[in-house]
């Protein structure tokens, strides 16, 4: 158990709203209810608020099927900052996703394109191979010539946006190896 945090209902031997965030011994993670979990084996965790990493991915799985970034999420950026097209479409906007996600948890991120976020943090010898750990930045060196960035989100998932500017596709959570060219990623 990593953390809990107080959601939906769940009936299992019992009823209760408090889920834990797991990561089990095969290395799987994510919610499952304090009701399924034996009370001998529950350990004293801190609150989920508390943890960066799941802050991050909750606002950006929060995020899934929106085809605009609300008024909050566009005040984090000018006008300008956002790729040509309409102001808060997320289609072509890849790294604002990661941004609000990583601002929610009150740790800033840099908010350039995506090859030149990726090549800073490369640069400084933060970007890792292999399977992601929860919350990190992935990156992808796909058709695009900014490249490609997600948020990871567990299970083999990322959180992203689709398409190009223009496209009003909405944001998706689907298998981090879907985009192709992955580069690698990095946990702020």
């Amino acid at each position: 158990m990593v953390c809990w945090q107080d959601g939906s209902n769940f009936t299992g031997p019992y009823t209760t709203n408090r889920w834990f965030w797991i990561k089990s011994q095969s290395g799987k993670v994510g919610f499952i209810s304090a009701s399924v979990v034996p009370v001998n084996r529950q350990t004293k965790v801190p609150a989920c608020s508390t943890n960066k990493s799941i802050v991050a991915v909750e606002t950006a799985v929060g995020r899934y099927w929106q085809t605009t970034a609300s008024s909050a999420d566009r005040a984090l950026f000018a006008n300008s900052e956002w790729a040509p097209g309409p102001v808060g479409e997320w289609s072509g906007d890849c790294v604002k996703l990661a941004y609000v996600a990583w601002h929610a948890a009150g740790v800033p991120i840099l908010k350039k394109n995506a090859l030149d976020n990726y090549n800073y943090y490369h640069g400084k010898g933060l970007v890792k191979g292999g399977t992601p750990s929860v919350g990190a930045l992935v990156w992808y060196n796909i058709d695009k010539p900014d490249g490609h960035e997600a948020v990871y989100v567990g299970d083999g998932l990322a959180a992203s946006t689709l398409g190009v500017d223009g496209n009003h596709k909405p944001n998706v959570v689907r298998a981090y190896t879907s985009w192709g060219g992955y580069l690698g990623w990095w946990l702020p």
